[in-house]
């Protein structure tokens, strides 16, 4: 028997955006779920042992495409054993899917998904957010890292490829001609902050409505006219003071104290929040790509 022949249980695959509660629904939801579900997603803290199927899979769809070529065979074997050692389905939860890295941008990483899920049906969950409110987050998220490339949050709206995850038509574009045997729904993080539904990520497998409360929690301090950046872990410190090409092999290696975060108050950033006149301008970049969204599920982020 073949490995297409073979009867494998689905593949649920959650894409959580930047800035989409994704952390909370890792922490507090997905766990929850393991009675219907082969969790292997996230474990909250990311100072916690993570899967090691998880692990090396983010791993390798994030390396080289020479380091990529020279394990995917394997790591797709391993995958097929999960499967087959499961009478539940395999879900998987990671936001950091689709933020660029050193070595592969989230359009790359998506498509390796699509290579190793190519024989299994996957289920497809992405959650998204009002594109101008999560692209700043994010940008506010990102800005040690970024600010040499992006001094300015209008920069990175309009010029970088991490933005461009929020641009909905193109990141349906990818998620559909990465995978083969997929269904794609979308889920809002504005319904999520409301009322979490089981049914919205494993419907199939519920005979009813699971409805969570889900605690929200916030790092970043906000006024009516600005953030302000003043939590930094010790890997983003280490991430600036030693190359980067030796801390992308080596960050899975680092203890777990390193990613405790702490206020650090030289680091603390005010970035201006936008006007007016940007979110206008900002708002008619994004209409199209909002359209597209709504021809696709009943999310209609232009209303706001």
């Amino acid at each position: 028997m073949t490995e297409k022949e073979r009867n494998f249980p689905d593949v649920y695959l959650h894409i959580g955006l930047a800035k989409t509660a994704t952390t909370s629904l890792q922490a507090s939801i997905f766990p929850q779920l393991s009675k219907y579900v082969d969790y292997i997603g996230v474990a909250q803290p990311r100072s916690l042992l993570q899967d090691s199927l998880y692990a090396e899979l983010l791993l390798i769809i994030g390396s080289r495409q020479s380091i990529y070529d020279c394990n995917r065979h394997a790591l797709s074997k391993k995958i097929s054993d999960r499967l087959l050692s499961s009478d539940k389905p395999l879900f998987i939860s990671d936001e950091m899917i689709t933020i660029d890295n050193t070595d592969a941008c989230w359009q790359e990483k998506l498509g390796r998904l699509g290579e190793l899920f190519n024989d299994f049906n996957i289920k497809i969950i992405v959650t998204v957010r009002e594109p101008i409110s999560a692209s700043y987050s994010l940008y506010v998220e990102l800005y040690h890292e970024i600010k040499n490339d992006y001094p300015s949050f209008n920069h990175f709206f309009y010029k970088s490829n991490q933005a461009l995850i929020y641009r909905y038509e193109q990141l349906h574009e990818v998620i559909f001609n990465s995978f083969s045997k997929k269904t794609i729904k979308y889920v809002s993080f504005e319904k999520i902050v409301k009322e979490v539904n089981a049914t919205d990520f494993i419907e199939e497998l519920l005979e009813r409505d699971i409805l969570f409360n889900l605690p929200m929690t916030n790092s970043k301090l906000k006024s009516k006219k600005d953030f302000f950046t003043t939590y930094f872990t010790v890997t983003n410190l280490l991430f600036l003071i030693i190359p980067r090409f030796v801390m992308t092999r080596q960050r899975r290696f680092l203890p777990s104290y390193s990613y405790i975060s702490y206020k650090n108050y030289l680091l603390k950033k005010n970035i201006p929040a936008y006007s007016e006149r940007e979110n206008r301008e900002m708002k008619m970049t994004v209409i199209a790509s909002n359209n597209v969204l709504k021809s696709i599920c009943d999310i209609d982020y232009n209303k706001n």
